[in-house]
């Protein structure tokens, strides 16, 4: 005796799909550069390689705030900003990437390359952070890097 699909399965079959299709796109957002547009705050890990500070680990409040197009409008903490230059960017599954260039006083005249590459969106309000950061003095010749992770949470004020 042959089986066939009643309309009812088939209906019932249909209604699974469309329920799992609508579940998939709102649990699975799609991220832009423009994500990152807004305030976003953290206690992040600050860890320095090399030199006489090396494997220093310390926590500090961050907070960094993007324009749509990815670029830093402002660091803190940080000095006053003389220059910054560079934006990031995000892939639609959240990944971030980009490097800022931040020049600053700070005794003498102090860049920083700030790599946020490895940093990715945790959900559309969460970013877990892994920037590697190098620093150079050029008034005095020296230089060094750190590393800064966490996580990062947007402000929804």
């Amino acid at each position: 005796m042959k089986k066939s699909f009643t309309p009812m399965f088939i209906l019932y079959l249909f209604a699974l799909a469309l329920i799992f299709v609508i579940t998939c796109k709102y649990y699975s957002p799609n991220y832009s550069t423009n994500s990152l547009e807004g305030v976003w705050n953290g206690s992040l890990k600050v860890v320095v390689k090399g030199g006489v500070n090396d494997g220093m680990e310390s926590y500090h409040d961050f907070q960094f705030v993007f324009n749509n197009d990815g670029s830093l409008v402002f660091m803190n903490p940080s000095p006053c900003f003389l220059t910054k230059i560079g934006s990031l960017s995000v892939s639609k599954d959240g990944d971030i990437s980009g490097v800022i260039t931040t020049s600053h006083l700070n005794n003498y005249t102090e860049s920083t390359y700030i790599n946020w590459d490895g940093s990715s969106f945790d959900c559309k309000l969460k970013i877990i952070v892994n920037i590697n950061c190098f620093w150079f003095i050029t008034d005095t010749n020296s230089n060094g890097y750190y590393f800064i992770t966490g996580l990062l949470t947007k402000s929804c004020k």
